[in-house]
């Protein structure tokens, strides 16, 4: 029955994995004898002070003497099945019961579901799904084992495809879209190397766009929390090659604080430039029109939950009436209207988000212009906010743990 209530006691099978807000988690019900896969807000799961640490998952209890915890589920029933074709369930609740154990009969049957698991099909390939084919000979399944994971694959390539630019499918593969984009912004923005510097924001650690420009001469900054301070061999061979000092790396997020420390730098800069720059991809335009540079912009994911904010008209006859701005197309839309007088689109030729949202030429500062900030104070740009929580996570579990013995 759809949105029916639930109610379910059971164990956890794998490790919790978070995608932005949301929390998935493999679970298996006691009383229904299945597996369900559960979605919980981050909040909600956070408030229930899950343990990655001890023998609360099957993959870790299986492995010795201990028994998985038990936990107490309510939620609502989706009627809908995940992409392996496990019931869905949404989540209000998630409590550990302590003062219920499951029975030997239900550990065999737990850990004999499991290995059926272990044994079962590899997982779809990604490219499979997509397209229809694979274009390597790759370690994943090339078919589609039930008729309901082919039409979840269907319905997900058309929701993708419909969010794609029109020039998103090219030639090139992923690999290449760092020389490739640096060619672009040499051949179209037409700025010459000598004494202009280059802001890559969010270049991650190699910083492979920095160094694709350092190449046609430029002075490049490696602005990335993730950025790293020595070089590899083989730029150590570069250098050594091109007789130039190399992409300097700056270990800071793009934000207010870098405005604060590298002030002089910004008003010097040329470009700004970020290829898939992930959470920081506003920011950049929004520096741009602030001091007035040129920026050239790749924007991948959207992230609506980070930044409500943003709104687009959903027609030009009545500019008043907005929506949430929810789908890259949307996104390129909203970059643009940020200064439609002077910024502009272009699609690059390589696979994948190849949308580039440019200005060509400096303008006015801006010095009023607001940044955009993203709504969670505890989120920073150009970081995995699961991952930092779960960090948090492991620190407070130790120190818990060192408060009991004490």
């Amino acid at each position: 029955m759809h949105n029916c209530p639930v109610e379910a006691i059971g164990v956890v099978l794998r490790e919790p994995r978070s995608r932005g807000t949301v929390v998935y988690v493999d679970y298996y019900s006691l009383e229904a004898d299945e597996e369900w896969q559960l979605s919980f807000s981050l909040e909600l799961f956070q408030s229930a002070a899950y343990n990655y640490n001890d023998a609360t998952s099957i993959l870790k209890a299986s492995n010795q003497d201990s028994l998985p915890s038990v936990w107490l589920v309510r939620g609502i029933d989706e009627n809908q099945i995940s992409r392996r074709g496990l019931r869905t369930l949404r989540c209000e609740e998630f409590q550990a019961k302590e003062d219920i154990k499951i029975t030997e009969n239900q550990w065999v049957r737990i850990k004999a579901y499991l290995l059926a698991k272990r044994t079962e099909e590899k997982a779809l390939c990604k490219f499979f799904k997509r397209c229809g084919k694979c274009k390597t000979d790759c370690n994943f399944r090339h078919y589609f084992i039930t008729e309901a994971e082919q039409n979840w694959a269907q319905v997900s390539s058309m929701k993708r495809a419909a969010t794609l630019s029109p020039g998103h499918y090219a030639d090139n593969s992923k690999s290449c879209r760092h020389d490739i984009f640096a060619a672009w912004l040499v051949s179209t923005l037409g700025i010459v190397a000598k004494s202009n510097v280059v802001l890559d924001i969010a270049g991650g650690s190699a910083g492979s766009l920095s160094w694709a420009l350092w190449r046609h001469g430029f002075e490049t900054f490696i602005v990335d929390p993730r950025a790293k301070l020595g070089y590899s061999r083989r730029q150590r061979k570069e250098i050594q090659k091109y007789n130039a000092p190399p992409p300097t790396s700056l270990p800071i997020y793009f934000d207010h604080n870098f405005e604060n420390k590298y002030h002089q730098l910004l008003t010097r800069t040329s470009l700004i430039v970020g290829l898939h720059s992930d959470e920081a991809t506003e920011q950049i335009v929004d520096y741009a029109i602030k001091y007035g540079t040129r920026f050239a912009v790749v924007p991948c994911c959207v992230f609506p939950h980070l930044f409500p904010h943003r709104r687009i008209s959903i027609n030009q006859s009545e500019p008043l009436i907005q929506r949430p701005v929810l789908s890259n197309r949307d996104f390129e839309q909203y970059l643009i209207s940020k200064h439609p007088q002077s910024i502009r689109i272009a699609h690059l030729n390589f696979q994948g988000r190849n949308a580039v949202i440019f200005r060509d030429h400096p303008s006015e500062p801006m010095p009023h212009h607001s940044i955009a900030v993203p709504v969670d104070s505890d989120h920073v740009a150009v970081a995995v906010k699961g991952d930092r929580w779960r960090e948090e996570q492991v620190i407070k579990e130790k120190q818990r743990a060192a408060t009991t013995h004490h």
